[in-house]
């Protein structure tokens, strides 16, 4: 393509990207989720690989995460955000989330096609669902950053026992350290729900 470019005398447009700082929201409103791994030693020193769902509300900054043996289907994924809606009281408006198999079958012309599962969640819960551009880490920031903070934080120095246990302890943690900013005003919520 250079060569060509240059013997058609073509320049070769360059294209920066604008970013701009996103303001808060308002409560209850909007929520980023993403997926994370990462390898522990269990008690022989054997490595393990554990794989965790995060979710983070956009106005207090309220984390959630749980950890699993196994990469994320889309049963898992779904009964993990059950979980996270009880473990909030609620589910918020709108979710935002890359376009991951998990969520995603297809996209047609723009026209997204979900799993049968999660469309059937969606539905229920009354959430709406805004996608990111395929390998866009740019566009969720927050729920970036948490998935950073809880692997250099809450993983730092654990040893893998068993996913009860890390999930035991992930709640723990997340009511001392992880969700500080834990806020009132963040939980008007469109329903609480008891999705089976």
């Amino acid at each position: 393509m250079n060569k060509l470019r240059e013997h058609a005398g073509l320049a070769l447009e360059q294209r920066r990207r604008e970013f701009e700082a996103v303001g808060d929201t308002k409560p209850g409103e909007w929520a980023q989720v993403d997926f994370g791994e990462i390898t522990l030693r269990d008690m022989f020193g054997e490595k393990v690989k554990v794989y965790f769902y995060a979710i983070v509300l956009m106005f207090s900054r309220q984390k959630y995460f749980e950890v699993r043996r196994e990469p994320f289907a889309t049963k898992a994924f779904v009964e993990a955000m059950d979980r996270s809606f009880k473990f909030y009281g609620g589910s918020p408006k709108i979710i935002m989330f890359d376009q991951d198999r998990v969520i995603v079958v297809a996209e047609n012309c723009g026209n997204i096609l979900f799993t049968e599962k999660f469309d059937e969640f969606k539905n229920y819960a009354g959430f709406s669902t805004y996608l990111c551009q395929k390998h866009d880490p740019n566009t969720k920031g927050r729920i970036e950053n948490v998935i950073r903070y809880i692997k250099e934080n809450f993983f730092a120095g654990k040893e893998y026992c068993g996913i009860e246990v890390l999930n035991s302890e992930a709640l723990a943690w997340l009511d001392r350290i992880g969700a500080i900013r834990r806020s009132v005003n963040d939980f008007i919520f469109l329903k609480i729900l008891q999705f089976e």
